[in-house]
């Protein structure tokens, strides 16, 4: 773990170990443990290793993490962790004199003649093995064990971190580290400074672009010293923890080449990104390995962008502007994968200052038209629709047709959020057309998607199947999983309104494997809904509920407050068929506070519907009646085919309200 643990590459490791295709990078960091911990739950009993432990806080989130009943071997200097509650202590001793020569005798060779260096080694590095390490990174063989034990009996350190006779607990690692950074040519030193810029492991091409040039020898040197480790594995590149703390003081030390570091490495990791999404652009199999590629540079981007907003001039310079202006467009493909609503949405309010900094309209009008879909997914669709307004004039301004089609795509999805379903019918069909005029494929089949949701929202489940299929048939010709994963789970919905649940299930279990090998948790939320709705038209109101619960869970972990409320309805249906109201009425109620505050006009609707039923059999009439009005409003504004059975029902029970007030008036006189 060392001095700066990080939680969330620890987590994801956890998470991606009890379930491949978890993401934990998407978020809020409250809410990660309780996430990992339903994760390896699932694993049964569980031994887990926290080596190397300083910060206690960080500790004790990972131990948080972790289920009831893990056993944990955790190895700290820090006497206040080795006392944890339920915790059994056992003081680790430094290796002795002869496991300290084992070790270097394993590392180098046997010392033969020259044991007692050897000998006064060891002392010198006081047990610690990576201090072992560096010195057999120096010794090419055993020969050159008397000249470094020379240098090390002069207790080599570094001064400007602490004063020179402080003692620490790593001091004996400190003393080889610093014979060691001492015995590198000045370039070198130079070298082994800016490797401390990255924050995650990382590649050779990415040493390349930091140092300013290939330099294979000065690569090796450092290998072979032990300053720098490659990962058999992934052959990432990485430093061990302590090392990396001693070295970034050093580049503390060195402002100017801290400043050319980190722009060399923004300045990377966005045009890796850039490439990354073109590859992603393409389809098919190059999607998931876009997506997986994005993961590994995620820290990277993540911390560049944090350094540059950080920094001194706050990113206003020419150069920085620019940089802060891409970095959103590079990455929103994939960043509501890995960031809440709300953290996506100051990145790209960020981006979009820049671009208004720079006076470019076409970079502006691309971060209106995503804060506008970051704001949809908070549930503030007028918020989003006023993004997307902006958008549209700057689109035809700049001549972007693929744009302009977006931005109509959006505003009319909006719209039918808000129950303006013939006005979103309207933009979708000019969505559809310009789409065709710019042969723009994967955007013909979103505007496709978008009509047979609009015709599916006022009852016309014949004509969505024909969009969505027309759609899917786009979606697999281009190779776009993601959304194919949408069409899929859009079809489900269709079959299910046409009465055909099993036809219905097999849509969405195509699409629940979708989003989950793409990693899309708000797609796996929503289908997993949807699968409920179906279970319980079904008669099998448990697993219903269980999978409203594992939509209510993912829901809450990414902050999507619209699907929130619509899995806390579906619960209050589900607890009513199970006999128990006043269950049912807490979901209702909570379910109606979300949709109002979301402006979910139907979500509002079905919640006052379901209520008045449980007025009704509860005998309050004009209660049931007042609340189930809104219902047949809400189907009569939008024109919904079903907008006559909800009115007659509603006409019967103002008849009963009628009979049983003019029976109560009559027991009065």
């Amino acid at each position: 773990l060392g001095p700066h643990p990080d939680l969330l590459a620890a987590f994801s490791a956890w998470a991606s170990y009890a379930r491949p295709n978890a993401d934990v990078t998407r978020l809020p960091a409250e809410v990660r443990p309780d996430f990992v911990r339903d994760q390896l739950s699932q694993l049964g009993r569980l031994c887990v290793i926290l080596d190397d432990a300083w910060d206690g806080e960080a500790t004790k989130t990972l131990i948080k993490a972790l289920p009831p009943g893990t056993s944990i071997l955790l190895t700290t200097s820090d006497p206040d962790l080795a006392h944890l509650p339920n915790c059994s202590v056992s003081e680790l001793s430094p290796l002795d004199e002869n496991e300290s020569l084992g070790l270097l005798s394993n590392l180098i060779s046997p010392p033969g003649q020259y044991e007692e260096a050897a000998k006064e080694i060891v002392h010198l590095a006081e047990g610690m093995p990576l201090a072992l390490e560096l010195v057999a990174g120096m010794a090419k063989s055993p020969s050159n064990l008397p000249a470094i034990a020379i240098k090390l009996g002069q207790k080599p350190r570094f001064a400007h971190i602490h004063p020179p006779e402080t003692e620490t607990p790593t001091a004996g690692v400190e003393t080889c580290l610093a014979a060691s950074y001492a015995s590198l040519s000045s370039s070198l030193q130079a070298s082994f400074r800016l490797l401390v810029i990255f924050p995650a492991p990382f590649e050779e091409s990415a040493l390349v672009a930091i140092w300013g040039q290939a330099d294979s020898e000065s690569l090796n040197t450092l290998l072979r010293c032990r300053l720098l480790n490659r990962d058999e594995r992934s052959g990432l590149l990485n430093q061990h923890s302590l090392i990396r703390t001693f070295a970034a003081a050093l580049l503390r030390e060195n402002e100017s080449e801290k400043q050319l570091a980190a722009q060399r490495h923004a300045n990377y990791y966005l045009e890796q990104a850039a490439k990354t999404k073109e590859r992603y652009n393409l389809g098919a199999e190059n999607m998931r390995a876009a997506l997986n590629r994005f993961n590994l540079l995620w820290p990277h981007l993540n911390t560049a962008y944090k350094r540059i907003i950080q920094s001194p001039g706050q990113g206003q310079g020419s150069a920085e502007s620019r940089w802060l202006s891409d970095f959103p467009e590079k990455i929103i493909y994939a960043l509501d994968l890995h960031l809440p609503p709300e953290q996506m949405i100051a990145i790209i309010e960020t981006g979009l200052a820049a671009a208004r900094r720079m006076g470019d309209k076409q970079s502006e009008s691309i971060h209106l038209v995503n804060l506008g879909f970051a704001y949809s997914t908070t549930g503030n669709i007028e918020q989003a629709i006023k993004y997307y307004e902006q958008a549209l004039p700057l689109k035809r301004e700049v001549g972007d047709l693929r744009g302009e089609s977006k931005a109509l795509g959006n505003l009319g999805l909006a719209y039918a959020e808000l129950g303006e379903i013939r006005r979103a019918i309207e933009y979708h069909e000019q969505q559809l057309a310009i789409t065709r005029q710019a042969h723009d494929r994967a955007g013909e089949a979103a505007a496709l998607r978008n009509l047979g949701l609009a015709c599916a929202s006022i009852g016309n489940s014949h004509r969505a199947v024909e969009y969505f299929n027309l759609a899917l048939a786009i979606d697999r010709e281009i190779g776009d999983r993601r959304s194919e994963g949408r069409t899929l789970g859009n079809l489900g919905l269709a079959y299910a309104d046409r009465r055909e649940p099993q036809k219905a299930i097999e849509y969405y279990e195509q699409a629940l494997k979708v989003t989950r090998e793409i990693g899309d948790r708000r797609g796996e939320g929503g289908i997993l809904g949807n699968l409920g709705i179906i279970y319980y038209a079904l008669g099998d109101v448990y697993s219903a509920i269980e999978h409203y619960e594992q939509h209510l869970n993912i829901t809450r972990l990414i902050g999507d407050r619209r699907g929130e409320g619509n899995a806390l309805g579906n619960l209050g249906i589900a607890y009513k068929k199970l006999g128990d109201p006043y269950m049912a009425m807490e979901y209702y109620e909570q379910a109606l506070v979300i949709d109002q505050a979301t402006g979910d006009k139907l979500g509002e609707a079905n919640d006052c519907w379901n209520m008045g039923l449980l007025f009704e059999e509860q005998g309050n009439l004009a209660r049931a009646a007042h609340l189930m009005q809104v219902r047949v409003d809400y189907l009569a504004s939008i024109g919904h085919t079903d907008v006559g059975r909800y009115a007659r029902y509603l006409t019967d029970l103002q008849k009963k309200l009628e009979e049983q007030q003019a029976k109560e008036l009559e027991v009065e006189a």
